[in-house]
C-alpha cells in the first residue's frame, strides 16, 4: 500500500477534424534510464480518468548530454512505446521563423546548422526585445529563461554577452564619447590648414 502523488509536464485534451484525444508531454532535462517506466505509469493514470480516449505521449529531451533514453519498454508481455523528441536535432529555424516568444526561446536549444552562435543569439534577443518592446518584465522573465536553457548548450555567456550588449544604448557606449572628440580633431586640423 503507498500513497503518492505523480504529475505529468503537460497533460490537454485534443480535437482536430479527424479525433480527439490526450496528449501528453514530458519536458526531460537528463538521461533518466527509469524514465519509460514513469512514463507507462503516466499512461496508466491518464488512461483511468479518460478510458475512452487515445493517447499520444510525447519526451522533449532538452539535456545538455547526448540522449540515450528508450522510448519504450519491450519485455516478453509487453511492447510499450512514445515518442521521443530531441531538441538537438531539431533545425532552429524551425522556431525563428514563428514570430512567438516561447518558440523564440526554445530555439536556445536546437540545432544552429554551422550559423554563427552569437548571431542567432543576436536575433533572439533583438527579436524578444522587439516582442517586449512595451513590458520590460516580460522581457526580463523571456531573458531569464533563455539564460537558463542556453547553459544546456554552453551559451550562456554568450547570451549574457549578446543582452548586455543590446541593453546599452548607442549614446551609452564608449565608442560614442570617441566619435565626437575625433570628429573635433580633424576639424581643427582642417580650420588650421584653411
Amino acid at each position: 500500500q503507498r500513497s503518492e502523488e505523480r504529475r505529468a509536464d503537460i497533460v490537454v485534451k485534443v480535437s482536430d477534424a479527424e479525433r480527439e484525444y490526450i496528449l501528453h508531454i514530458e519536458i526531460q532535462n537528463n538521461n533518466d534510464y527509469t524514465i519509460s517506466n514513469r512514463m507507462l505509469r503516466y499512461r496508466t493514470d491518464i488512461k483511468t480518468q479518460w478510458p475512452n480516449l487515445e493517447i499520444e505521449q510525447y519526451l522533449i529531451y532538452i539535456g545538455k548530454k547526448k540522449l540515450t533514453m528508450n522510448n519504450g519498454i519491450k519485455e516478453r508481455n509487453l511492447d510499450y512505446h512514445y515518442h521521443i523528441i530531441d531538441m538537438h536535432d531539431i533545425d532552429c529555424e524551425t522556431f525563428l521563423q514563428q514570430d512567438n516568444p516561447d518558440a523564440l526561446i526554445l530555439a536556445i536549444l536546437c540545432d544552429f546548422r554551422g550559423q554563427d552562435e552569437r548571431e542567432i543569439v543576436h536575433f533572439i534577443i533583438t527579436r524578444l526585445k522587439r516582442h517586449y518592446k512595451d513590458n520590460e518584465s516580460g522581457f526580463r522573465e523571456s531573458i531569464s529563461m533563455l539564460e537558463v536553457l542556453s547553459s544546456n548548450r554552453n551559451l550562456k555567456e554568450t547570451v549574457l554577452k549578446e543582452e548586455k550588449m543590446l541593453s546599452m544604448r548607442w549614446d551609452e557606449l564608449p565608442s560614442y564619447e570617441i566619435g565626437p572628440e575625433k570628429g573635433l580633431e580633424k576639424g581643427l586640423e582642417k580650420g588650421l590648414k584653411k
